[in-house]
């Protein structure tokens, strides 16, 4: 009996612990699922954090208390975006940050949080979450209220981004208007370089050539063709040879 009563209570914690497991897994993930971030400008997290005593204000306390202000005034007029059936109060409590929040990231500090809705006036229908506003709600309540988020830190930080959205101003497209034309430029005047050298290497090799390769004429001798037999030319025959030699004797005469 002492062992029925062991197995009965062995199995009724397992199942216990799987149902709690099950609860806590579902509520993490509709978290996660719903997280928002927001970036301020040109922050590092040393000036996000400055002491509180000698700014006088918190930057991650104001933050929460402006985000839990802007969700309320948003959730009231639009019950059915943010799943709940009724008005509800929210405290900067609700708004819950990530682990690594506040983080430095790209010249920014970024914010991660979600706002816990656990324990409001839930719609109920199975579509709605149940423990986090719904990120896209929550996404369009931070770009409403940058200027909000903005003025509530101490040296004014400007909110830049919310999720990958950029919210804050447009970027300064001054410098590219001068660097493009300019490497456009560039590039032209390289092309007419190469052009240049190429046709100048070109004429060089041509001056360089030898005489024969660069089309002048080539004077052809004839060579007089020997005797078949004696494999001699006409001047070599000694007929030939006296005859010269007669005619030199009376030029000689003659003079």
């Amino acid at each position: 009996m002492l062992n029925l009563c062991r197995v009965s209570l062995c199995c009724f914690l397992l199942v216990l612990f799987h149902v709690r497991w099950g609860y806590c897994g579902e509520k993490e993930d509709e978290r996660t699922e719903n997280t928002v971030f927001i970036r301020y400008n040109e922050c590092t997290v040393e000036r996000w954090g400055k002491d509180p005593e000698e700014t006088g204000i918190d930057n991650t306390e104001n933050m929460k208390m402006t985000v839990a202000d802007l969700v309320k005034a948003h959730c009231d007029d639009n019950l059915a975006d943010c799943s709940l059936s009724s008005s509800s109060e929210f405290t900067m409590d609700d708004v819950v940050l990530s682990a690594d929040s506040p983080l430095y990231f790209n010249g920014d500090v970024k914010m991660s949080f979600y706002v816990n809705i656990e324990g409001k006036s839930l719609t109920g229908d199975d579509d709605d979450t149940e423990y986090a506003l719904p990120q896209e709600t929550l996404s369009i309540i931070c770009e409403e209220g940058k200027d909000a988020l903005t003025n509530a830190t101490n040296g004014g930080f400007r909110v830049d981004f919310v999720g990958d959205k950029r919210v804050g101003p447009p970027l300064d497209g001054t410098l590219n208007k001068i660097m493009i034309p300019l490497s456009l430029c560039l590039v032209i005047l390289l092309a007419v370089i190469a052009v240049v050298m190429n046709h100048y290497h070109q004429k060089e090799d041509k001056e360089h050539l030898p005489t024969g390769s660069q089309g002048d004429d080539v004077v052809m001798t004839a060579v007089k063709p020997k005797d078949k037999e004696g494999g001699k030319s006409g001047d070599d025959e000694p007929g030939a040879e006296e005859g010269l030699l007669k005619g030199q004797e009376g030029g000689a005469v003659n003079a």
